[in-house]
């Protein structure tokens, strides 16, 4: 009784419950995520992250952009992310993917891995003056190869 009395309240006050969670989709900004198509267990890689904003917005690198993904025993995230600043604007350049370096467990076995994780960064409007945090999720799927 008390949780439909709880899903009711969500329902009509519009507040998302667990069994209908949608993934988030910025309308400004798209980003597009690339990885290599295969790393070697024990090996090093690089996400790229393509950050296209809608005309009139921008992405900030002030605050700090963070790429995390789910605690795993495949990948880690090695440092910060390496941006591209357009040395006009002092804003995110979006002619230079964002790169973000992670390594591969050397346990690894071979084989096709999914992981799951999220990007937080801010964007702003040019013309309104308003900002924004954004938090994208992403889906990752790798190829791990065998050392060579």
């Amino acid at each position: 009784m008390f949780a439909s009395v709880i899903f009711l309240i969500c329902f009509f006050l519009g507040i998302p419950s667990a069994e209908k969670q949608k993934v988030m989709e910025n309308q400004y900004v798209k980003v597009n995520v690339a990885l290599p198509d295969s790393v070697e267990a024990g090996g090093r890689g690089r996400i790229l992250l393509a950050f296209s904003p809608a005309d009139g917005i921008h992405v900030t690198v002030d605050p700090t952009m963070e790429v995390s993904l789910k605690k795993n025993r495949v990948f880690t995230i090695q440092g910060d992310p390496e941006v591209s600043i357009d040395k006009e604007s002092g804003f995110l350049s979006s002619s230079h993917p964002v790169e973000q370096r992670f390594s591969i467990s050397p346990s690894t076995k071979p084989g096709m891995y999914s992981m799951k994780g999220t990007i937080v960064y801010y964007f702003c409007s040019d013309a309104e003056g308003w900002c924004r945090k954004f938090v994208q999720p992403i889906s990752l799927t790798l190829h791990v190869v065998g050392k060579r």
